[in-house]
Order: C-alpha cells, then sequence, then structure tokens
C-alpha cells in the first residue's frame, strides 16, 4: 500500500487524528535528529512491537528527541 493510499485510508476514511507539530530547532539539529533516527531505525528493524500508549511513533519521536 502507498503512503498516499494509507493516509486516505487512515485519515479520511477511519477519521484517525492526526497532529504535525514544527520543531523549533537549527538546521544542524534537524540533521543530528534525523541521523540519529536513522541510526536507530536501522538498529531496532522490524523487532519493536507497537504499543497504542507506550511505544508507538509519537513516543517513539520524543525518545529520540531525549537522546539527541
Amino acid at each position: 500500500m502507498s503512503l498516499a493510499s494509507r493516509y486516505t485510508w487512515m485519515v479520511e476514511l477511519e477519521n484517525h487524528h492526526v497532529e504535525q507539530w514544527r520543531l523549533m530547532i537549527s538546521d544542524d539539529e534537524k540533521e543530528s535528529l534525523l541521523s540519529h533516527y536513522v541510526i536507530e531505525s536501522e538498529g531496532i528493524g522490524l523487532d519493536l512491537p507497537y504499543h497504542t500508549l507506550f511505544q508507538n511513533c509519537t513516543t517513539e519521536v520524543f525518545r529520540i528527541l531525549d537522546g539527541v
């Protein structure tokens, strides 16, 4: 399923709540954050289980932000 199809299904058809937050960080911080996130993601692979409250895309972003 393409990203566009998944968006249409989750957000438009299923009314899944989505928020986007603009981070007020410098370009160097953005680069560091992205590099750190890619390295972490490769290390985790597909072994990380999804949990609605404790381990999801939002909690992972905050975990990465705390680690940079």
